[in-house]
């Protein structure tokens, strides 16, 4: 008699087999019995990595679209709008909100180790993850709500995460950014404050949350019966 294991990875598969030889017959029979548990943790295993892996790629990606960037409010070309918020934002619709706040922070680091390492671009990496992760929320928490299409839920949050990214962007960067620019000579020392959160961080950040609103409903929209999907997918699997 003999007990033998077998795993088929291709198929996300693990049997067992139990092999013994009768007295009419001296070859060994060999009946196949299923683990269920053991084929759960398995293919929960394979899915763990696979999401692993697909965190991974979407947070080197968000690293890389960081770096193209351009401005988008004439006048004020040190504030630049990138991308990688659609990629984050999209992340954490698939794989929840705690895998796109790791898609978040690698697409941080990297840019940091890639762009450079310096306290100007520490704390304003810094500043972009928090500013992303308040835009990310709203969404997530209206989205997950129900994966069925509605017009004005998407709408509620897109206009909800510009709003919240406008005000943290606003609050950052007068009480932080811009002050820390004045004491080293990144701004003049009479440089009106208020003013200029007013004039350049609100407006550019109101136009950053709809230009990304508007990419994720046109993405959302045509990937909502996958996306939704995955999230039903996943969430079980998590359960279980």
């Amino acid at each position: 008699m003999s007990i033998r294991l077998i795993v088929f990875p291709e198929r996300n598969m693990v049997r067992l087999f139990y092999c013994h030889a009768s007295e009419d017959d001296p070859s060994s029979v060999v009946l196949p019995f299923v683990i269920p548990k053991l084929e759960e943790e398995f293919k929960m295993g394979n899915t763990r990595l696979r999401r692993m892996i697909s965190v991974a790629v979407l947070g080197a990606a968000a690293a890389v679209v960081m770096f193209l960037e351009f401005p988008i409010l004439p006048g004020a070309t040190f504030m630049k709008l990138d991308l990688s918020l659609l990629i984050i934002l999209l992340g954490t619709v698939i794989y929840g909100l705690g895998d796109g706040a790791l898609i978040a922070l690698i697409a941080v680091v990297l840019h940091l180790l890639l762009k450079g390492l310096n306290p100007f671009s520490l704390i304003g990496d810094t500043i972009a993850f928090v500013a992303n992760m308040a835009y990310v929320i709203p969404i997530y928490w209206l989205l997950t709500r129900s994966h069925r299409k509605n017009v004005f839920k998407l709408s509620v949050g897109i206009s909800f995460s510009t709003v919240l990214l406008t005000i943290v962007m606003a609050l950052l960067n007068g009480f932080l950014m811009f002050p820390l620019y004045m004491k080293v000579g990144g701004l003049p020392a009479s440089t009106n404050i208020p003013a200029l959160v007013w004039s350049v961080v609100v407006p550019f950040n109101l136009i950053k949350g709809v230009i990304i609103g508007i990419a994720f409903w046109i993405v959302y929209w045509r990937m909502e019966p996958w996306l939704a999907r995955q999230h039903r997918e996943i969430s079980g699997k998590q359960r279980s």
